[in-house]
């Protein structure tokens, strides 16, 4: 995070103007000073602490002592302390190039340090806005003061000293899109630059809600400014500098340290140990740590935290967070470290259940650790598909098994989760009904079919009537006897009949004098006389 030194306008011309000193053209703004880190921006207000010096800034010079900030809007504020002598007006403004004298106007002392605040409300710095304090209002020599700006219930601007409201600039107040800094100024038309403090800076601070309350926030580092601001040559080496003193505690002026501009000047760095089981990774502002619990050293500050929600640990167990140590419940977390911190993220052991009731497609959940899953089949009989549930055939429920284990013969169980379960639902097939049906409808046909042989009705050569059914008979009789037929002979004498015939119905043997066929109750009727001819077909 290095960046070029802020958008800062000198007030040295609009304080020529002010004065009527309009002789000052070849203008130097010196600043050197430090910014604070990126957890700053978007801050809601800014605050230092400033150790008033008493001096003499020198002639036609200018010297102030600030904290400020770039606004999203575009806008530029600051308030510190400042030096200058002459005659002035204590609150004014420059619209458009028009000076504006809206407080009172007296002479200031070379060595009267008095608070003053600046309002710059675009980046071009075409318009200007300050206010100066009464006479030593910046306190004596060697006092700490703490200068804030902050927001104030008419959603504008008010300037704090030592807690208490001095002044205020009727501009909307906006976050700021730069972090917080603090910086020691010198604004002169010679290139003899003479002295500038050194000044003291400490405890540089930011209002912020970043964690859901509006609290001050130190910042967690220093890097240092050391240039000029804009629209100002600076091709020459800056004769001040910035030097630690401690943490968050800096002198900025002659005298000091010729650092880079951006170099850091300090930083404080706090451990956080973060507890974590071996196949989960934490990522810190960012940066994957990579897996197993970590320690790191980081600045002080704002740092976001995040692991994950669920670890997939193979296809039948995975872990899921269920919580830090210090009650948060969510994976992703910040935290503001001041101190040491140790945080542990707890996961629980899901395995993996799936339940096949035989019924549905297989249904498979995740289960913590030590639970109970439930398990159940809706009734323990169910209907065949097909011509066999037509029939009324079911399949009948057995028991519940784990593998060749078997469960519980019950519909319905439990199972506690200590490792990954496939569960199964068996089921016995029971034709019972389709068997007991299909066996009568059988003993029915065969009934029917005997019933049918023994009512079967006559040819349909039959002349008579059901009750004279008669019906044609073949006789047995002697004789010359040839293949296929027989043909009558002159020669041969007529052969007797013989006394048994044959029922043409059922083929069974009868008495030639008998009216009927005892075997199929039909009856007979003769075919020839007494005698007939061997071979004689009718």
């Amino acid at each position: 995070m290095r960046r070029m030194i802020p958008v800062l306008l000198a007030i040295f011309t609009a304080l020529s103007m002010l004065t009527g000193n309009l002789g000052a053209l070849n203008q130097f703004a010196l600043q050197v000073g430090a910014w604070g880190d990126d957890a700053s921006k978007g801050n809601m207000g800014v605050q230092v602490e400033i150790r008033t010096h008493i001096y003499n800034a020198g002639p036609s010079a200018f010297d102030y002592f600030w904290v400020g900030d770039n606004l999203d809007s575009g806008a530029f504020i600051q308030f510190g302390y400042s030096f200058e002598s002459g005659y002035y007006c204590l609150r004014g403004q420059i619209i458009g190039g028009r000076v504006t004298c809206t407080g009172n106007s007296e002479q200031i002392a070379s060595f009267d340090a008095r608070w003053q605040w600046q309002y710059w409300p675009n980046i071009k710095g075409e318009d200007f806005y300050y206010g100066i304090g009464p006479a030593n209002s910046a306190g004596a020599e060697g006092t700490w003061h703490v200068y804030s700006i902050m927001p104030n219930v008419e959603n504008s601007w008010t300037f704090v000293l030592d807690g208490q409201p001095v002044d205020s600039v009727f501009f909307a107040w906006t976050r700021s899109k730069d972090p917080a800094y603090a910086v020691a100024e010198k604004v002169t038309s010679s290139r003899q630059f003479g002295s500038l403090g050194p000044v003291e800076f400490r405890n540089l601070a930011y209002l912020s809600d970043k964690t859901g309350v509006l609290a001050w926030y130190t910042v967690n580092s220093l890097y240092a400014i050391r240039g000029c601001a804009v629209n100002t040559v600076c091709n020459f080496e800056i004769p001040y500098g910035v030097t630690l003193l401690g943490p968050n505690h800096i002198a900025a002026g002659s005298g000091g340290e010729k650092v880079e501009n951006g170099a850091v000047v300090w930083t404080s760095q706090v451990v956080l140990t973060i507890q974590l089981p071996t196949t989960v990774h934490a990522v810190v502002d960012g940066v994957d740590h990579g897996a197993g619990s970590v320690q790191l050293l980081l600045p002080s500050g704002l740092h976001i935290i995040s692991v994950p929600a669920i670890v997939q640990v193979d296809n039948s167990m995975k872990l899921r967070f269920s919580g830090w140590n210090d009650g948060l419940s969510v994976a992703d977390r910040t935290v503001y470290l001041d101190s040491d911190m140790a945080l542990q993220a707890s996961y629980v052991r899901q395995y993996l259940v799936t339940m096949d009731s035989g019924l549905i497609a297989p249904r498979s959940d995740w289960g913590d650790e030590g639970s109970l899953v439930q398990f159940s089949v809706p009734s323990s009989t169910k209907p065949m598909s097909g011509l066999f549930g037509l029939l009324g055939g079911d399949w009948v429920f057995t028991g519940w098994y784990e593998g060749n284990t078997l469960l519980t013969r019950s519909i319905s169980g439990s199972i506690s989760v200590y490792s990954p379960h496939a569960l199964k639902a068996h089921w016995q097939a029971d034709y019972t009904r389709p068997i007991m049906i299909l066996g009568s409808v059988a003993v029915l046909t065969v009934i029917g079919l005997l019933f049918y042989a023994r009512r079967r009705p006559s040819s349909s050569r039959d002349s008579f009537g059901p009750e004279s059914r008669i019906e044609e008979v073949s006789t047995e009789r002697t004789g010359d006897r040839r293949f296929g037929s027989f043909s009558p002979s002159s020669s041969q004498a007529p052969q007797p009949i013989q006394e048994t015939i044959q029922c043409l119905c059922c083929g069974a043997k009868i008495a030639r004098i008998s009216k009927f066929c005892n075997e199929c109750g039909h009856a007979v009727r003769h075919l020839s006389s007494d005698t007939y001819w061997p071979g004689k077909t009718n």
